[in-house]
């Protein structure tokens, strides 16, 4: 069986992640923003990594009219696609609900995303615009990510 490659939590934030970043890390001492912000589609910052008390999180920010109620999630970084796949089923089997673009909510009520380690780098394929729009197009469409489709894209193939 293959290990994850990371197992983070991640809070889906409503608005402004740098400012959420910045208010978290003001109220523990110790605590300190990880990084710089990743950047989505739309040039807005949508992923950055916080440390608060010592333990790692990940603020996303959440897309308008998100109706998801689940404001914490896990977000499990798989080593290749089988990992991925089996992760993935046995999360989503037995009355788990597939919710699109890796997430899921389990049989328990639990909400993941489950990606491959190299999502980030999928999804910006330096400088290839076109590749860039056919893979956020592909992904945007995808329920269960498929790492090979994504890569095949990217490569412009």
């Amino acid at each position: 069986m293959q290990p994850c490659v990371k197992f983070t939590t991640c809070l889906w934030i409503n608005g402004d992640i740098e400012q959420a970043a910045r208010l978290y890390v003001s109220l523990f001492p110790g605590s300190a923003q990880l990084g710089k912000p990743e950047f989505g589609r739309d040039d807005l910052p949508s992923k950055l990594a916080v440390q608060i008390c010592g333990r790692e999180f990940s603020l996303h920010r959440r897309s308008p009219g998100h109706t998801e109620e689940n404001a914490i999630s896990f977000f499990i970084e798989c080593d290749d696609q089988k990992a991925l796949d089996r992760l993935w089923d046995a999360l989503v089997a037995h009355g788990g609900q597939a919710h699109g673009f890796g997430k899921l909510i389990d049989r328990f009520g639990v909400a993941w995303q489950i990606v491959p380690k190299d999502l980030a780098r999928l999804l910006t394929p330096v400088g290839n615009a076109a590749a860039n729009e056919r893979v956020w197009d592909a992904f945007m469409s995808m329920t269960k990510i498929d790492a090979p489709t994504l890569e095949r894209l990217a490569r412009g193939e």
